[in-house]
Protein backbone atom coordinates (compact mmCIF):
# COMPACT_ATOMS: atom_id res chain seq x y z
CA UNK A 1 0.00 0.00 0.00
CA UNK A 2 1.43 3.40 -0.85
CA UNK A 3 -0.30 6.69 0.97
CA UNK A 4 0.14 10.19 0.34
CA UNK A 5 -1.40 13.41 -1.34
CA UNK A 6 -0.72 12.37 -5.02
CA UNK A 7 -2.09 15.94 -5.98
CA UNK A 8 1.00 17.55 -4.35
CA UNK A 9 4.62 16.43 -5.46
CA UNK A 10 6.32 17.65 -2.90
CA UNK A 11 5.63 19.36 0.85
CA UNK A 12 3.59 22.08 0.76
CA UNK A 13 6.62 24.24 1.71
CA UNK A 14 8.46 22.87 -1.46
CA UNK A 15 10.75 20.46 -0.21
CA UNK A 16 10.87 16.89 -0.53
CA UNK A 17 8.29 14.66 1.13
CA UNK A 18 9.83 12.18 3.86
CA UNK A 19 9.72 8.72 2.58
CA UNK A 20 8.59 5.88 5.45
CA UNK A 21 8.65 2.25 5.02
CA UNK A 22 6.77 0.44 7.25
CA UNK A 23 6.26 -3.97 6.66
CA UNK A 24 5.04 -6.86 8.69
CA UNK A 25 4.19 -10.37 9.04
CA UNK A 26 8.38 -11.27 8.71
CA UNK A 27 6.72 -14.60 11.17
CA UNK A 28 4.12 -15.83 10.16
CA UNK A 29 2.89 -16.86 13.68
CA UNK A 30 3.45 -13.01 14.76
CA UNK A 31 -0.14 -11.78 14.48
CA UNK A 32 0.08 -8.82 15.83
CA UNK A 33 2.98 -7.17 13.80
CA UNK A 34 0.84 -8.17 10.70
CA UNK A 35 -1.92 -6.56 12.36
CA UNK A 36 0.27 -3.15 13.25
CA UNK A 37 1.05 -2.81 9.65
CA UNK A 38 -2.67 -3.02 8.34
CA UNK A 39 -4.24 -0.83 11.16
CA UNK A 40 -1.60 1.55 10.38
CA UNK A 41 -2.94 1.60 6.53
CA UNK A 42 -6.13 1.64 7.54
CA UNK A 43 -6.35 4.70 9.98
CA UNK A 44 -4.35 6.63 7.35
CA UNK A 45 -6.74 5.62 4.46
CA UNK A 46 -10.23 5.87 7.04
CA UNK A 47 -8.90 8.86 8.74
CA UNK A 48 -7.83 10.96 5.26
CA UNK A 49 -11.19 10.62 4.21
CA UNK A 50 -12.77 11.75 7.38
CA UNK A 51 -11.21 14.97 7.35
CA UNK A 52 -8.47 13.98 10.25
CA UNK A 53 -6.07 17.00 10.69
CA UNK A 54 -2.95 14.73 11.73
CA UNK A 55 -3.45 12.47 8.93
CA UNK A 56 -3.64 14.96 6.27
CA UNK A 57 -0.86 17.16 7.58
CA UNK A 58 0.99 13.63 7.40
CA UNK A 59 0.28 12.31 3.89
CA UNK A 60 0.67 15.80 2.55
CA UNK A 61 4.66 15.39 3.97
CA UNK A 62 5.07 12.07 3.84
CA UNK A 63 4.66 9.06 1.13
CA UNK A 64 4.10 5.85 3.40
CA UNK A 65 5.18 2.61 1.78
CA UNK A 66 2.99 -0.31 4.12
CA UNK A 67 4.16 -4.00 3.06
CA UNK A 68 1.41 -6.03 5.54
CA UNK A 69 2.50 -9.43 5.41
CA UNK A 70 5.82 -10.64 3.87
CA UNK A 71 5.08 -14.36 4.85
CA UNK A 72 1.53 -15.12 3.90
CA UNK A 73 2.52 -19.02 3.53
CA UNK A 74 3.70 -19.23 7.46
CA UNK A 75 0.59 -16.92 8.93
CA UNK A 76 -2.08 -19.84 6.82
CA UNK A 77 -0.36 -22.61 9.13
CA UNK A 78 0.34 -20.59 11.91
CA UNK A 79 4.13 -20.81 12.37
CA UNK A 80 7.69 -18.70 12.16
CA UNK A 81 8.62 -20.01 9.11
CA UNK A 82 7.74 -19.80 5.49
CA UNK A 83 6.92 -22.29 3.37
CA UNK A 84 10.28 -23.75 2.83
CA UNK A 85 10.94 -24.23 6.48
CA UNK A 86 12.76 -20.43 6.69
CA UNK A 87 12.92 -17.68 9.28
CA UNK A 88 12.87 -14.88 6.45
CA UNK A 89 14.23 -12.41 9.51
CA UNK A 90 17.34 -13.93 8.89
CA UNK A 91 17.47 -14.54 5.33
CA UNK A 92 18.62 -10.90 4.12
CA UNK A 93 21.89 -10.09 2.94
CA UNK A 94 23.86 -8.60 5.65
CA UNK A 95 26.22 -10.75 7.37
CA UNK A 96 23.72 -13.81 6.65
CA UNK A 97 24.37 -16.74 8.75
CA UNK A 98 27.06 -15.51 11.22
CA UNK A 99 25.14 -15.11 14.30
CA UNK A 100 23.50 -18.52 16.40
CA UNK A 101 20.67 -18.53 14.55
CA UNK A 102 17.78 -20.73 12.99
CA UNK A 103 16.43 -21.69 9.60
CA UNK A 104 18.50 -18.62 7.80
CA UNK A 105 17.95 -21.02 4.15
CA UNK A 106 20.39 -22.21 1.74
CA UNK A 107 22.06 -18.56 1.30
CA UNK A 108 20.71 -14.80 1.94
CA UNK A 109 17.81 -13.65 -0.22
CA UNK A 110 17.26 -17.18 -0.92
CA UNK A 111 13.62 -17.02 -0.27
CA UNK A 112 11.26 -15.06 -3.19
CA UNK A 113 9.79 -13.05 -0.49
CA UNK A 114 13.08 -11.27 0.87
CA UNK A 115 14.49 -11.10 -2.53
CA UNK A 116 10.88 -9.37 -3.39
CA UNK A 117 11.28 -7.36 -0.07
CA UNK A 118 15.18 -5.73 -0.55
CA UNK A 119 14.19 -4.97 -4.60
CA UNK A 120 11.76 -2.83 -3.09
CA UNK A 121 13.27 -0.89 -1.52
CA UNK A 122 15.77 -0.86 -3.88
CA UNK A 123 13.66 0.30 -6.22
CA UNK A 124 10.95 2.88 -4.69
CA UNK A 125 12.18 3.85 -0.91
CA UNK A 126 16.25 4.39 -2.16
CA UNK A 127 16.19 7.19 0.28
CA UNK A 128 13.96 6.49 3.04
CA UNK A 129 13.83 8.32 6.06
CA UNK A 130 12.64 5.73 8.22
CA UNK A 131 12.13 2.13 8.21
CA UNK A 132 10.34 0.17 10.85
CA UNK A 133 9.28 -3.62 11.00
CA UNK A 134 6.28 -5.05 13.05
CA UNK A 135 6.92 -8.06 14.93
CA UNK A 136 5.79 -9.72 18.46
CA UNK A 137 7.50 -10.99 21.01
CA UNK A 138 8.67 -8.85 23.98
CA UNK A 139 7.46 -4.88 24.60
CA UNK A 140 10.51 -3.28 23.07
CA UNK A 141 11.98 -1.24 20.14
CA UNK A 142 15.41 -2.38 18.68
CA UNK A 143 17.85 -0.71 16.34
CA UNK A 144 21.18 -1.84 14.83
CA UNK A 145 22.54 -4.25 14.91
CA UNK A 146 21.84 -7.61 15.74
CA UNK A 147 25.26 -8.37 14.86
CA UNK A 148 27.48 -6.60 17.59
CA UNK A 149 26.79 -4.99 20.78
CA UNK A 150 28.42 -1.73 19.86
CA UNK A 151 26.17 1.33 19.04
CA UNK A 152 25.87 2.24 15.71
CA UNK A 153 27.43 5.07 13.66
CA UNK A 154 24.26 7.03 14.26
CA UNK A 155 24.18 6.11 17.41
CA UNK A 156 22.98 9.98 18.34
CA UNK A 157 19.80 10.11 15.99
CA UNK A 158 18.90 6.82 17.45
CA UNK A 159 19.08 8.06 20.92
CA UNK A 160 17.34 11.40 20.01
CA UNK A 161 14.39 9.51 18.57
CA UNK A 162 14.18 7.16 21.86
CA UNK A 163 14.25 10.11 24.29
CA UNK A 164 11.57 12.01 21.89
CA UNK A 165 9.14 8.66 21.81
CA UNK A 166 9.96 8.15 25.52
CA UNK A 167 9.10 12.46 26.18
CA UNK A 168 5.85 12.34 24.10
CA UNK A 169 4.63 8.75 22.88
CA UNK A 170 6.06 5.93 25.39
CA UNK A 171 8.15 4.38 27.59
CA UNK A 172 8.80 1.43 25.92
CA UNK A 173 12.40 0.30 25.83
CA UNK A 174 14.21 1.06 22.89
CA UNK A 175 18.18 -0.28 22.71
CA UNK A 176 20.75 -1.53 20.25
CA UNK A 177 19.07 -5.09 19.42
CA UNK A 178 21.81 -7.38 20.21
CA UNK A 179 21.69 -5.80 23.82
CA UNK A 180 18.36 -5.43 23.94
CA UNK A 181 16.97 -8.99 22.48
CA UNK A 182 20.18 -11.81 21.57
CA UNK A 183 22.52 -11.79 18.79
CA UNK A 184 20.73 -11.69 15.31
CA UNK A 185 21.94 -11.33 11.75
CA UNK A 186 20.63 -11.10 8.41
CA UNK A 187 17.33 -9.03 9.32
CA UNK A 188 15.57 -6.58 7.48
CA UNK A 189 16.80 -3.83 10.18
CA UNK A 190 20.02 -4.75 9.82
CA UNK A 191 19.95 -4.75 5.98
CA UNK A 192 17.92 -1.93 5.72
CA UNK A 193 20.55 0.04 7.99
CA UNK A 194 23.90 -1.39 7.24
CA UNK A 195 23.17 -1.97 3.18
CA UNK A 196 20.26 0.68 2.17
CA UNK A 197 21.45 3.41 4.87
CA UNK A 198 18.11 3.90 6.22
CA UNK A 199 17.26 4.66 9.63
CA UNK A 200 15.55 1.05 10.95
CA UNK A 201 13.88 0.03 14.04
CA UNK A 202 12.36 -3.59 14.55
CA UNK A 203 8.95 -2.68 16.62
CA UNK A 204 7.97 -5.42 18.76
CA UNK A 205 4.80 -5.57 20.65
CA UNK A 206 4.49 -8.28 23.83
CA UNK A 207 0.93 -10.36 24.12
CA UNK A 208 -1.98 -11.02 22.66
CA UNK A 209 -5.74 -10.52 24.02
CA UNK A 210 -7.93 -12.92 23.90
CA UNK A 211 -11.38 -11.33 22.89
CA UNK A 212 -13.99 -13.28 23.90
CA UNK A 213 -18.01 -12.93 24.09
CA UNK A 214 -18.93 -12.88 27.65
CA UNK A 215 -22.00 -14.91 29.39
CA UNK A 216 -23.91 -13.10 31.91
CA UNK A 217 -21.29 -10.19 31.82
CA UNK A 218 -23.38 -8.32 34.35
CA UNK A 219 -22.66 -10.79 36.95
CA UNK A 220 -18.74 -10.01 36.43
CA UNK A 221 -16.39 -8.26 38.53
CA UNK A 222 -14.12 -6.43 35.96
CA UNK A 223 -10.43 -5.53 37.69
CA UNK A 224 -7.99 -4.97 34.63
CA UNK A 225 -10.00 -4.18 31.38
CA UNK A 226 -8.86 -2.33 28.39
CA UNK A 227 -10.85 -0.67 25.38
CA UNK A 228 -10.77 -1.38 21.85
CA UNK A 229 -12.22 -1.84 18.73
CA UNK A 230 -11.39 -2.55 15.35
CA UNK A 231 -10.29 -5.89 13.25
CA UNK A 232 -8.11 -9.11 13.64
CA UNK A 233 -6.96 -10.16 10.37
CA UNK A 234 -6.02 -14.03 10.29
CA UNK A 235 -8.43 -15.37 12.79
CA UNK A 236 -11.78 -17.05 12.29
CA UNK A 237 -13.18 -14.02 13.79
CA UNK A 238 -11.89 -10.91 12.51
CA UNK A 239 -14.17 -8.29 12.90
CA UNK A 240 -14.92 -6.69 16.26
CA UNK A 241 -15.96 -3.20 14.93
CA UNK A 242 -19.42 -3.24 16.49
CA UNK A 243 -18.97 -4.85 19.75
CA UNK A 244 -18.57 -3.60 23.72
CA UNK A 245 -15.60 -1.66 23.32
CA UNK A 246 -14.73 -2.78 26.82
CA UNK A 247 -12.79 -5.87 27.15
CA UNK A 248 -11.94 -7.64 30.69
CA UNK A 249 -8.74 -8.26 31.40
CA UNK A 250 -8.77 -9.76 34.83
CA UNK A 251 -12.20 -10.67 36.56
CA UNK A 252 -13.93 -11.97 38.87
CA UNK A 253 -16.80 -15.08 38.79
CA UNK A 254 -19.08 -16.30 41.44
CA UNK A 255 -19.49 -20.28 41.06
CA UNK A 256 -21.42 -21.52 44.04
CA UNK A 257 -20.41 -20.19 47.43
CA UNK A 258 -16.34 -18.82 46.28
CA UNK A 259 -15.13 -16.97 42.98
CA UNK A 260 -13.30 -17.98 40.11
CA UNK A 261 -10.39 -15.24 38.83
CA UNK A 262 -9.96 -14.89 35.30
CA UNK A 263 -7.15 -13.59 33.68
CA UNK A 264 -6.43 -13.22 29.90
CA UNK A 265 -3.22 -12.58 30.07
CA UNK A 266 0.27 -14.69 29.57
CA UNK A 267 0.06 -15.91 25.92
CA UNK A 268 3.46 -18.01 25.48
CA UNK A 269 4.53 -20.25 22.49
CA UNK A 270 7.19 -23.08 22.17
CA UNK A 271 8.11 -25.90 20.83
CA UNK A 272 5.94 -28.29 23.14
CA UNK A 273 2.83 -25.83 23.20
CA UNK A 274 2.35 -26.08 19.55
CA UNK A 275 0.52 -28.15 17.47
CA UNK A 276 2.00 -31.03 14.82
CA UNK A 277 2.10 -28.59 11.78
CA UNK A 278 4.73 -30.50 10.11
CA UNK A 279 7.88 -28.44 11.57
CA UNK A 280 10.61 -30.54 13.48
CA UNK A 281 11.35 -27.90 15.87
CA UNK A 282 10.08 -24.33 16.70
CA UNK A 283 13.28 -22.84 18.51
CA UNK A 284 12.26 -19.47 20.06
CA UNK A 285 10.13 -19.71 22.93
CA UNK A 286 7.83 -16.39 22.71
CA UNK A 287 7.21 -15.49 26.47
CA UNK A 288 5.71 -12.43 25.64
CA UNK A 289 4.30 -10.67 28.80
CA UNK A 290 6.42 -13.29 30.94
CA UNK A 291 9.41 -11.26 30.46
CA UNK A 292 7.62 -7.93 32.14
CA UNK A 293 7.39 -7.66 35.76
CA UNK A 294 4.43 -6.08 35.85
CA UNK A 295 2.77 -9.29 34.90
CA UNK A 296 4.36 -11.56 37.67
CA UNK A 297 2.88 -8.68 40.05
CA UNK A 298 -0.41 -9.69 38.80
CA UNK A 299 0.14 -13.12 39.70
CA UNK A 300 1.40 -12.50 42.80
CA UNK A 301 -1.48 -10.19 43.54
CA UNK A 302 -3.85 -13.55 41.93
CA UNK A 303 -2.54 -15.88 43.89
CA UNK A 304 -2.44 -13.79 47.22
CA UNK A 305 -6.06 -13.44 46.72
CA UNK A 306 -6.67 -16.92 46.31
CA UNK A 307 -4.69 -17.75 49.50
CA UNK A 308 -7.45 -15.17 51.21
CA UNK A 309 -4.59 -12.50 51.89
CA UNK A 310 -4.54 -8.82 51.05
CA UNK A 311 -3.96 -8.80 46.81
Amino acid sequence: VRLSDWSMDTKPNGSAKEIIYIDGGHHGNEYLGTALAYLTAKWYINAWSEGNEEAISVLQNTELHILIMLNPDGNDIDTRWNINQVDLNRNYDHYWNTCPTTQPGSSAFSESETMHDAEYMNAYVTDADLYVTMHTGVWIMLYPWGKWADQPPDWELFWSIRDEVHATVSDIPIQNANQGLYPNCGTSRDYGYGHMGFPTFTFETDDELYLCEYHNRDTLHPLLKTEWLGETPGFEESDWQNCDPVHLIMYLKSHGEGEILYNNLGHCRGHWDMTNLGVKYYPNVERCSWEIPQYHELLRRGIRWALGQQS
